[in-house]
């Protein structure tokens, strides 16, 4: 870390007692995918630069999914 901003290092300067040279991590498999309910949110949908398009939603507290 330098100041306030976290920096790669070289897997050569990672400390051997972390043991994340040693670590293996299982490929993740797509699940099913989220969506927003039709109504009690308000959304905006924004296209990216590589065509998809990504859609922000905002909730009041208490309209949030997980308390439905």
């Amino acid at each position: 870390m330098i100041g306030k901003k976290y920096l790669a290092i070289p897997e050569e300067k990672v400390p051997s007692e972390t043991g994340l040279i040693r670590q293996k991590f299982r490929l993740a498999r797509p699940g099913n995918p989220y969506t927003s309910p039709s109504k009690g949110a308000w959304t905006h949908k924004v296209r990216l630069a590589d065509g998809s398009i990504v859609t922000y939603s905002w909730y009041r507290f208490v309209d949030q999914p997980a308390f439905q």
